[in-house]
Parts: C-alpha cells; structure tokens; sequence
C-alpha cells in the first residue's frame, strides 16, 4: 500500500535534515523532536471552550485538557491518551489533533497527561492514564 503523499513528503523531509531513527536518539533528543511536531500541526478547529484542569495522581496532580464543541445537548466523552510509547508527547503536541476530533465528531475530548518513562516506571503511565478516565 502506498504511503499517504503527505507522510510520505515529511518522512522525506526528516531524511534530507538528516534525522536519526528514535532508537538511535536519547530520550531527551526523542521528546525534543517529538514536541516539535506541533509546530507542522494545521490551524486551529473552532471551539466553545478549551479547559485545562488536573487530576490527582500518586505523585501529584497531573493534567487534562478538555475540549469542548458548541453544543445544546449534552455531549459523549472521548478520553484521549496521547502517543509517545510512555516515554514522550504531550497534550501540547496533540492540540489540533484533539480540537479537530471534537470538532469533526461532536464530542468532548478529554486529553489525559501522565508520568513519562524512564523517570517513572511501568507502570506508572497506564496507572496514571487510568486514573485519568476515571476522574469526574
């Protein structure tokens, strides 16, 4: 199957700049880079509110985004846990990709952060993420 010509003209881009493969990088360089994708994200979805909140976790509180479209009725929650394997991401990075889900399929997206690997280990991430969806 052939590559998506976006995908495929951004991996082309990332080999011309030279980038390494994430097993060749530190953790710090993989989250350097990682955050950096937010930077190529499309403009904004529209919504009636964006809320950043926190839930209590076992080392603290940790944070939630909720996005919220323009709604008369009462709207699904979506829980979203972003990418990263663990060890990297954050609700930064998937902004758009969170506003545009909420947008396009009229619900409330609950962008949910936890503990990152290797500082914190498994299974405190998932643990957190749980913990995340379950709290009101």
């Amino acid at each position: 199957m052939a590559l998506d010509p976006v995908v495929e003209q951004l991996i082309d881009t990332l080999n011309e700049q030279g980038l390494r493969s994430f097993e060749q990088m530190s953790v710090a360089e993989v989250r350097e880079v990682i955050e950096s994708f937010s930077e190529l994200q499309a403009p904004k979805a529209d919504l009636a509110r964006v809320v950043d909140t926190v839930y209590p976790g076992p080392d603290g509180d940790q944070a939630v985004r909720l996005y919220i479209p323009e709604s008369d009725a009462p709207l699904p929650v979506v829980v979203y846990i972003h990418g990263g394997g663990w060890v990297a991401g954050s609700l930064d990075v998937t902004e758009q990709p969170c506003r545009a889900l909420a947008a396009d399929a009229r619900v409330i997206v609950a962008a949910v952060s936890y503990r990152l690997a290797p500082e914190h280990k498994f299974p405190a991430a998932p643990e957190d993420a749980l913990l995340g969806t379950r709290f009101e």
